[in-house]
Parts: C-alpha cells; sequence; structure tokens
C-alpha cells in the first residue's frame, strides 16, 4: 500500500467509526473549565520559559546565518 492508499483508508475508516458513535451523556461542571484553562497557561509558561532560556542560542543561530559564520564555532556559555 502505498502512503495515499494508507491515508484514505484511515479517512473512510475514522468517518465510520465516527458516524456510528452515540451521545455521551457527560457533564461537564465549571471546575473542568478552570482546569481547561490551567492547562493552556501551564503550556504558555512553558513555552515562555524554554524560549527564555534558548534564547541566546536560538538569536545566534539565527544572526550566524546573516553573517555567514557556523553555528559550531561559537560556544554561548563563553560569552
Amino acid at each position: 500500500m502505498t502512503a495515499r492508499q494508507v491515508g484514505v483508508v484511515s479517512a473512510a475508516a475514522l468517518a465510520i467509526l465516527g458516524a456510528w458513535t452515540s451521545p455521551a451523556e457527560a457533564y461537564l461542571d465549571p471546575g473542568t473549565g478552570s482546569m481547561i484553562v490551567q492547562g493552556i497557561i501551564g503550556v504558555i509558561a512553558g513555552a515562555l520559559v524554554a524560549l527564555r532560556i534558548y534564547y541566546g542560542k536560538i538569536k545566534y543561530f539565527f544572526s550566524a546565518k546573516s553573517a555567514g559564520k557556523s553555528v559550531e564555532d561559537h560556544n554561548p556559555d563563553k560569552d
């Protein structure tokens, strides 16, 4: 099977399974919404911390491309 055929078969299987689902009849209390908001805030905070930690390396990576220097020649920990 080619990748395209696998994609078509997978999409067809998902469509069939989606048509056979029954209602969940579940209750979402207000605490669920606050948990979702906390998760989103946590992901954003984690991404900002990671960006802050690696900011120097990212900045040098893009400046090295424009200056024609190689990234391996620079050690940001020694600066």
